[in-house]
């Protein structure tokens, strides 16, 4: 299921490389669902894969907003006490990074764009 929309950052992007040096980079975000009275935050966990990893590493930080497009898919594994867990989790494909509220802050593009040419499966 495809999946794009401005969204905020809830936390500080965790940035690691895998064997062969891919990095992965995750992401928590929360978009605003509904309207007026009705709107209230979803949140998501992201992974963003190679160059979009990088990037989103360098210029992205807790409270920043970006637009983000990519696969939605379900997460599972195996807790501790044996159950099977899964969540829902976005797959970033495209990041575009929006100015800061006042600004493009210092050494931060005012939109920059990314997206990740080659996405290994995690399976």
């Amino acid at each position: 299921m495809n999946l794009s929309g401005l969204c905020r950052l809830t936390r500080d992007p965790e940035l690691k490389h895998i064997a062969g040096g891919t990095a992965v980079c995750d992401l928590s975000v929360a978009w605003d669902s509904g309207w007026g009275d009705n709107k209230k935050p979803v949140f998501l966990d992201a992974t963003c894969w190679a160059k979009t990893a990088e990037v989103a590493a360098e210029f992205l930080e807790k409270g920043r907003q970006v637009l983000l497009t990519g696969e939605l898919e379900m997460d599972t594994w195996g807790a501790p006490d044996g159950t099977r867990r899964s969540k829902h989790k976005m797959r970033v494909n495209k990041l575009e990074l929006l100015p800061k509220p006042g600004g493009t802050g210092q050494g931060s593009p005012a939109k920059q764009e990314a997206t990740s040419d080659e996405i290994p499966t995690p399976f």
